[in-house]
């Protein structure tokens, strides 16, 4: 309830509600009550079961109750179709599905609802139509098959054609027809009158195979039997072959049989495709016609005639002829495919000569010798060369009877300076030479040869150990001796003296002529001078007067390589940037002599000084105006020098003393750190004003300096 302390109070209950009204002058009270009634009965909604749709029935009444005037109807479908009707009892509907009626009382505005479902048998028959067997020269007709997966039962079939020819059986599942064409298989389920098509078509081989007997094949002396074929004929599928005429020795029934004597053979083709066959005709011929074959006598095959002429040239001979040429022992060089081949080698040689038109064949055979006796070739002894000696006769022989011919080749390096063509030529270079033996006879060479050897003169390669500061004399050793012929003696005074020994010692400065002898009295010689004693020096200069803070590189000059020197000692290391290297720089503070020691690789010293001077002058710069206007151009105040380490303060005074900046630890020249005519955030009138500074100095000194500045605007 709402408003209950008013005279129109909202309520939702049935019930017994009582008013009550209080007079407020004096407080007395009246009463009334009223009733409130319900009716919130809902309509009384129904459907009756509906039937079910089919290939047949393809709509339906639905039927809701009670019918009546006093109510209101309103069809819904969740999946279905509502054709007409759908604000009446009874709607008109066409789909399977859900369907939903709400009746409402229009006494009391009170609603209902039902359901019910609508469904549907409107499947068609599951069939299928297999693909039929061929027609063919052997099948005249052939069945058809239909099946029905669904429904088992309760359906009718029939069979149709438009271009075949149906046999019987029309209205069951396997008809049977005897020409090709499309046929349509309908199937109806007579329980929902749906119907289902399949169609399959039936096909028709008859076309024949292609019969080829193939060439005709001509009998010969190497082929008395020939081998027919009819790989030539074609057909749809696996072909079957019968021949017959003539005499057939095998495969009769075979694509390529095997016959014997000349005639006229037949084919015939049968098709495993369809049956149907077909039939083609064969003639062989017989060619047996024998050629000649006949060989000259050949000459021997000697040294000088390595190859030797078979000569068949009175053979059959021209285009229809083949020649081949065999040999069990000999060796052929050419000409096997002609009637005059070369042989070199001896033995047995066979010719066969074949007609190539009939096969037919001839042989001939001969028989070639030979004579390849080598001559007797020694070319003697080994000879040598040396200083004495420089040429050798060299002595060649043979123990060959008869006249031999002998000649002499040199390999590159030697060289032969006479007689190259008899036993005993003259050579004056080592090297390997070659003898050659010739027999006239045959023709026929042996060969050998004879290693010249040439022993070298000695050759050595001295080293020299030169006198130095600590030994005044020096020595020579001759080193490994390459060339002559052991033992060898030395000899450094020209050969006035030798000795065994290849070392010698305590020589003093001056030239000498070394002299080496070999066994055979040959020699080498060498002239080799020894040096006086090298002493190293050094001498040191330096450039112009340093200013304070500034260095100079100290450059030593030396009398020998730099790499020379083992040691380097710079003194004192005060101002040095390194005391064990060859060129320090120095920056001293004052004036200060410097001293460099080398020591080089023999251990022998040279010394050296130099004067570095110093300018000890305090080069401080301070500008006594700049102008503060940030133009960018002398806009601060600030020191300039040289030799500064840092300024320890700087600090500007006005007329009265008052300090107007300090800045500390800045360095020199550095603009940023300077004055820029301010104090505290104001700038300054033009005036003169007072500037001291505190400044240290790379020598460690400090200083104090003091001046005025002029500010200009």
């Amino acid at each position: 309830m709402s408003g209950a302390n008013s005279l129109i109070p909202v309520v939702n209950a049935p019930g017994v509600y009582t008013l009550t009204v209080t007079n407020t002058q004096n407080g007395s009270t009246a009463t009334a009550q009223t009733t409130v009634l319900q009716n919130i009965t809902p309509p009384p909604v129904s459907i009756a079961t509906p039937g079910t749709l089919t290939c047949t029935t393809q709509t339906l009444a639905l039927s809701g109750a009670p019918a009546s005037t006093g109510f209101t109807y309103l069809w819904q479908t969740s999946g279905g179709n509502i054709v007409s009707g759908g604000s009446t009892p009874a709607p008109v509907v066409n789909q399977p599905g859900a369907y939903t009626l709400l009746m409402t009382d229009l006494t009391n505005g009170c609603t209902a609802t039902a359901s019910a479902q609508v469904g549907s048998n409107t499947t068609a028959p599951a069939i299928a139509a297999a693909a039929p067997q061929t027609l063919t020269c052997v099948v005249a007709q052939v069945p058809l098959s239909g099946t029905v997966s669904q429904p088992a039962s309760g359906f009718s079939a029939n069979w149709t054609t438009q271009n075949g020819q149906i046999v019987s059986g029309q209205n069951t599942l396997a008809p049977v027809v005897n020409a090709p064409g499309a046929y349509l298989l309908t199937v109806q389920n007579q329980q929902n009158g749906c119907t289902a098509t399949a169609m399959t078509t039936v096909l028709q081989n008859i076309a024949p195979p292609v019969a080829n007997a193939g060439p005709a094949p001509t009998l010969t002396c190497t082929q008395p039997q020939a081998t027919l074929s009819a790989a030539a004929s074609t057909g749809q599928g696996a072909l079957t072959y019968s021949w017959s005429g003539g005499q057939i020795a095998s495969g009769g029934n075979t694509l390529a049989p095997t016959i014997s004597q000349a005639a006229t053979y037949t084919v015939t083709v049968t098709d495993g495709a369809n049956g149907c066959t077909a039939s083609a005709t064969v003639t062989v011929q017989n060619n047996t016609a024998l050629p000649v074959a006949v060989i000259a006598l050949p000459l021997p095959r000697t040294c000088a005639r390595d190859t030797v002429t078979l000569n068949a040239s009175a053979s059959s001979s021209g285009p229809d002829f083949s020649i081949n040429w065999t040999t069990p022992n000999g060796n052929f060089a050419g000409g096997q495919t002609t009637l005059t081949p070369l042989a070199n080698a001896a033995g047995i040689y066979n010719l066969l000569l074949t007609n190539i038109q009939n096969g037919c064949t001839a042989t001939a055979t001969a028989t070639v010798t030979e004579d390849l006796a080598a001559p007797n070739a020694d070319a003697g002894p080994v000879q040598q060369l040396y200083c004495d000696q420089p040429q050798a006769t060299l002595s060649g022989s043979s123990s060959t009877a008869g006249p031999m011919l002998f000649s002499w080749t040199a390999a590159p390096g030697a060289n032969i300076v006479g007689g190259a063509n008899s036993a005993g030529p003259v050579v004056n270079a080592p090297g390997l030479y070659l003898f050659t033996v010739t027999n006239p006879a045959n023709g026929c060479t042996a060969t050998d040869n004879v290693l010249v050897s040439e022993i070298p003169l000695p050759a050595f390669v001295p080293q020299l150990t030169p006198p130095n500061c600590h030994i005044p004399t020096g020595a020579i050793a001759f080193g490994p001796v390459s060339g002559g012929e052991a033992p060898f003696q030395y000899s450094v005074n020209g050969g006035q003296s030798f000795q065994t020994s290849p070392n010698f010692n305590g020589l003093q400065p001056g030239p000498y002529m070394l002299i080496v002898r070999d066994a055979l009295g040959c020699t080498a010689e060498l002239p080799l001078a020894i040096a006086p004693p090298f002493l190293p020096a050094v001498t040191l200069t330096v450039g112009p007067v340093l200013e304070l803070g500034d260095s100079v590189q100290l450059q030593p000059v030396l009398n020998l390589p730099a790499s020379q020197v083992a040691d380097w000692i710079w003194t004192p290391a005060e101002g040095l940037s390194c005391t064990d290297c060859p060129t320090p720089w120095a920056r001293p503070f004052r004036p200060t002599v410097y001293r460099l020691r080398i020591v080089d690789l023999d251990g022998c010293p040279a010394e050296a000084t130099v004067l570095v001077q110093v300018n000890r002058r305090r080069n401080l710069y301070a500008p006594n105006i700049f102008s503060p206007d940030g133009d960018g151009l002398n806009d601060r105040f600030l020191l300039y020098g040289r030799g500064v380490t840092i300024v320890r303060s700087l600090r500007i005074f006005d007329r009265w003393g008052n300090q107007l900046f300090l800045n500390e630890n800045l360095p020199i020249n550095e603009e940023s750190a300077g004055w820029d005519g301010t104090f505290r955030g104001q700038q300054m009138q033009p005036g003169v004003y007072v500037w001291q500074a505190e400044v240290e100095f790379v020598d460690g000194a400090v200083e104090i300096f003091a001046g005025d500045v002029t500010v200009y605007r």
